[in-house]
C-alpha cells in the first residue's frame, strides 16, 4: 500500500470520528428515502460490482456532511470500505453515490451499506441504509483434452477433466439430449461413462453450470470412438446396368476379431444367388453375375462384444428399350402394311426394330432400321399374327402383338372374280329358295290327288 493510499485512509478515519463526536441528536431520514440497490448481487471473482446509495430528504435544511461504506462479514464483524486501489466512491456529495469493487475476491463476500453524515439546525447526524448482500463466486472454467477419446464397447470410459468453479456438472450428447444416468462425476477432476456401446459413439459437451448465475457457465466439446463392437463400412448404394454383374465387398473393424462372423443376405428373405468370396477375416466379397432387378442386401457382422448390420442397395439402371405399340394393320393388295409408334429407349439408343409376321404356312422375319415405324409384308392369310419388336446394346424389348381376323386375299381389280364368294352365295341361297318351293308344290299336289281319291272312294260305298 502505498504512502498516498495511507494519508487518504487515515484522513477518511479523522472525518469519520470527527463525525461521530459532533453527533448529538438523532433526526434519522425516514424510511423509504435512504436504500442501496441492488439488494443481492453475484459476481465472479476478478471481476467488478457495485453499490449504489440513493438518498432523499423533505427536510430541505438538511445538509450532507458525508456519505460512507461500510461492510458486514458473515461473522457480523463491520469494515470500513476505505477508497483505495480496488474501491471507488462517487466524487461528488449528491443524492446518488456509488461504490464500485474491482478486481473481486472471497474476502469481499458480505453485506454492503452506506451511511450518510447530515447537518441539520448546527445538529449532526448520522442514517444508515438497508443492508445489500454480495455474493463472489469463482469463473466456472472447464477443459478436456483431448478432443478425441476411445473407449472399448461394454465397458465403462474415464474422462479426466480439470473443472473450477460452478455448482454443478452436466453432460450432452450429440442429440442434445442430457445424459442423466448415463454417467457420474468422480471428483472435480474427472467423471466416468457406463458401459459403452455402439450408440454412445459420437461428439458430446461438457458443461460446468452456476446455480446463482447462470451466465457463469463454462462447457467443452470431445468426441467418443467405440472400438470392439463390429463396424461395417459399406458402399449404400451402387448402380448397375441391366443383365450386368455385380460385386459388393463388406469390409468390418473390431476387436475381437478372432470370433468376427460375417454373412450375407436379401432383405427380402429369398435366396441369395451369387458366389461369397472371403478375402480376408474382415472383408467378404459378394459377385452377383447378372443383375436383372433392384436387390436390397444386408451385411451381418458380429463378435463377442456385439452384432452389427447394414443395408446396401444393387440398383439396377433399365436400359433395354420398352415394346412399342402398332397403331394399324391392313392387308392391301395382296400385302400386308403395318404402322408403329417408337417406345421408351430407357437412355440407350434404338439399334433396330424386327418385324415378324407368322402365317398358317410361312413365318417372315424382317429386321428395319431404327428409324423407321412403317413396313410392308407380301402377302396375306386369314388370321396373320403381327409383332413388332425395339432393340438397342442392352437388348430385345418386349414385343408388341397384332392379328388379322380375316384377310380377303382376292384382288379387288379382277372385276367379277373379286366377287365370286359373293355370286356363290347368292347362287346357293336361289337354289336352296328353288328347292323349299318345289318341294311344298309337291307336297300341295300330292295333298290334292290324296283328297280326291278319298272322295271316290266314299262315292263307290255309297252307290
Amino acid at each position: 500500500m502505498d504512502s498516498t493510499t495511507v494519508k487518504t485512509m487515515n484522513l477518511f478515519h479523522l472525518v469519520i470520528f470527527s463525525l461521530h463526536l459532533l453527533l448529538v441528536c438523532n433526526q434519522p431520514i425516514p424510511s423509504g428515502l435512504l436504500y442501496t440497490q441492488p439488494a443481492t448481487q453475484t459476481a465472479v471473482r476478478g471481476g467488478n460490482a457495485s453499490f449504489t446509495c440513493y438518498i432523499s430528504s423533505n427536510n430541505n435544511s438538511r445538509i450532507m456532511l458525508a456519505i460512507a461504506w461500510e461492510r458486514v462479514n458473515d461473522n457480523d464483524q463491520v469494515y470500513y470500505v476505505f477508497p483505495g486501489p480496488r474501491h471507488f466512491f462517487s466524487s461528488a456529495l449528491t443524492n446518488t453515490h456509488t461504490l464500485t469493487i474491482t478486481n473481486l475476491s472471497l474476502d469481499d463476500v458480505g453485506e454492503y451499506y452506506c451511511v450518510v453524515y447530515t447537518l441539520i439546525s448546527n445538529q449532526t447526524t448520522e442514517d444508515y441504509s438497508n443492508h445489500s448482500s454480495l455474493q463472489v463466486i469463482e469463473q466456472a472454467t472447464i477443459s478436456i483434452t483431448p478432443y478425441n477419446i476411445e473407449g472399448v464397447a461394454g465397458k465403462n470410459l474415464l474422462i479426466n477433466t480439470v473443472i473450477s468453479g460452478g455448482s454443478y456438472f452436466a453432460l450432452q450428447n450429440w442429440n442434445g439430449d442430457l445424459c442423466f444416468n448415463k454417467y457420474s462425476v468422480l471428483n472435480r477432476t474427472a467423471f466416468v461413462i457406463y458401459s459403452l456401446s455402439r450408440q454412445d459413439e459420437g461428439e458430446y459437451k461438457a458443461c460446468v453450470i452456476t446455480n446463482l448465475a447462470p451466465e457463469n457457465t463454462a462447457c467443452t466439446k470431445f468426441y467418443i470412438t467405440v472400438t470392439g463392437f463390429p463396424f461395417i463400412f459399406l458402399e449404400p448404394l451402387k448402380t448397375v446396368r441391366y443383365g450386368s454383374s455385380c460385386t459388393m465387398v463388406c469390409n468390418v473393424t473390431g476387436q475381437p476379431t478372432d470370433d468376427l462372423q460375417v454373412t450375407w443376405n436379401r432383405l427380402d428373405k429369398r435366396p441369395l444367388t451369387g458366389e461369397v468370396t472371403q478375402l480376408s477375416q474382415t472383408e467378404l466379397q459378394l459377385f452377383i453375375e447378372t443383375v436383372t432387378d433392384t436387390i436390397h442386401l444386408q451385411c451381418i457382422a458380429s463378435n463377442s462384444v456385439g452384432i452389427n448390420s447394414m443395408v446396401t442397395t444393387v440398383n439396377v439402371e433399365r436400359c433395354i428399350p420398352d415394346a412399342p405399340s402398332i397403331t394399324s394393320v391392313s392387308c392391301n393388295n395382296n400385302a400386308i402394311h403395318i404402322t408403329w409408334s417408337a417406345p421408351h429407349i430407357n437412355n440407350t439408343p434404338l439399334t433396330s426394330f424386327i418385324i415378324q409376321v407368322v402365317q398358317r404356312v410361312n413365318k417372315v422375319v424382317q429386321r428395319v432400321s431404327s428409324n423407321t415405324t412403317s413396313w410392308e409384308v407380301n402377302g396375306c392369310e386369314d388370321s396373320s399374327t403381327v409383332t413388332v419388336t425395339a432393340e438397342n446394346n442392352c437388348g430385345t424389348s418386349v414385343p408388341a402383338m397384332s392379328s388379322i381376323i380375316y384377310v380377303n386375299t382376292v384382288d379387288k381389280s379382277d372385276g367379277f372374280l373379286a366377287n365370286v364368294g359373293q355370286w356363290v352365295i347368292l347362287g346357293m341361297v336361289v337354289c336352296f329358295v328353288l328347292v323349299t318351293v318345289a318341294f311344298a308344290f309337291t307336297i300341295c299336289i300330292s295333298s290334292r290327288k290324296m283328297n280326291q281319291l278319298k272322295e271316290q272312294i266314299s262315292l263307290q260305298g255309297q252307290t
